[in-house]
């Protein structure tokens, strides 16, 4: 497929096309405006034009889609791109293997066609993924519009699946950022505007952002550092917001139902600022500490006891990228019902 690029365009748009479509004719239809342009009744609408305009558009969307994942998968695993894009791999059994053994080279042969099936399985497991992030919204789109194209009376009723179905669109725009953004990190594109800044002003800024939703999940935010002291750093502000944002939302996700703690603490070791946040959240078990930093994975969602857990998967493996950009790396300590504790360091500021 990945040769034949026009045929997962295709497929995309057929996704696309239809979602567009019925987005317009409810805007259409359901919207009001001062000058009484809108609503339209149904049979007065432009049918053609809306069909035309949402195959473009529908188009114009597969074929970015397409690019990125291709592109993504090119930068990301190269030998993988060439496995699959190319001839198929043939599986071997123990006495083709021994056939195969004459010589040197085939046994450096074989190394490679190993290392690329296991490769080609890291590549199904990130398409399925997407995939499933993708379909998710697109069918919740697609259930609100068809019940509300059936004719539903109760205008506040029309009114939620309406903002049920922007959310979902919503959480597209956000998935494809978040992959965009991933792929110039990976592919080591994006350029850092570093600057000197106080992390305490960034903690303060952080806070007041969940500063309702800390209250509603009864958590208690402990700032374990000297707020008189200048813990100035050099850094990108705005990409360690991104970092520390994350951390705060996956806190409060995954905090326990009668709430809990979140500590917050700063340190210097070897002319850098060590930033660490604690919670006594539900915790990860070690099977799953160590992947969860992989773009899209989710430990057991049975362990969230009925909390909504939302966002795009793809958070903290952004997180990741963006502190190894700063040449430095996160740490994660986690027990299951314990809680968690993500750990990274910054240079300090040379003029502090």
């Amino acid at each position: 497929m990945i040769r034949k690029p026009e045929v997962t365009m295709a497929i995309l748009a057929v996704f696309f096309t239809p979602v567009l479509w019925g987005s317009m004719v409810l805007v259409m239809m359901y919207s009001h405006t001062a000058n009484g342009r809108f609503p339209i009744p149904f049979d007065a609408l432009p049918h053609v034009e809306l069909i035309v305009l949402s195959l473009f558009i529908g188009s114009i969307l597969g074929i970015g889609v397409d690019a990125l994942i291709r592109h993504t998968v090119h930068r990301r695993w190269p030998l993988v791109y060439e496995v699959v894009a190319g001839s198929p791999v043939q599986e071997m059994g123990p006495e083709d293997d021994q056939k195969k053994y004459q010589s040197e080279w085939d046994k450096k042969a074989f190394a490679e066609v190993k290392k690329y099936q296991a490769r080609d399985d890291v590549r199904r497991e990130f398409i399925a993924n997407l995939s499933h992030e993708l379909r998710t919204p697109i069918f919740n789109i697609q259930g609100y519009l068809e019940t509300l194209m059936d004719g539903v009376k109760n205008q506040t009723t029309r009114k939620e699946y309406l903002k049920k179905a922007n959310r979902n669109v919503d959480r597209m725009i956000r998935l494809i950022q978040d992959m965009e953004v991933l792929t110039h990190l990976e592919s080591n594109k994006l350029e850092l505007d570093r600057q000197d800044y106080s992390m305490i002003s960034q903690i303060d800024d952080v806070i007041e952002q969940f500063v309702d939703r800390l209250a509603s999940n009864n958590i208690q935010v402990i700032r374990d550092f000297d707020s008189k002291d200048r813990w100035h750093v050099w850094a990108d502000r705005e990409r360690i917001d991104q970092v520390i944002v994350n951390l705060m939302s996956n806190a409060i996700k995954y905090s326990k139902p009668e709430g809990g703690f979140v500590r917050l603490q700063l340190k210097r070791e070897n002319g850098q600022i060590s930033f660490s946040m604690e919670d006594n959240g539900i915790g990860i078990d070690q099977q799953n500490v160590t992947r969860i930093f992989e773009r899209f994975y989710r430990v057991d969602k049975s362990r969230n006891r009925g909390k909504k857990v939302g966002g795009t998967g793809l958070g903290l493996a952004i997180a990741k990228h963006i502190i190894e950009a700063h040449g430095q790396y996160i740490k994660v300590q986690s027990s299951l019902n314990l809680g968690s504790t993500f750990t990274f360091a910054l240079p300090e500021s040379k003029d502090a």
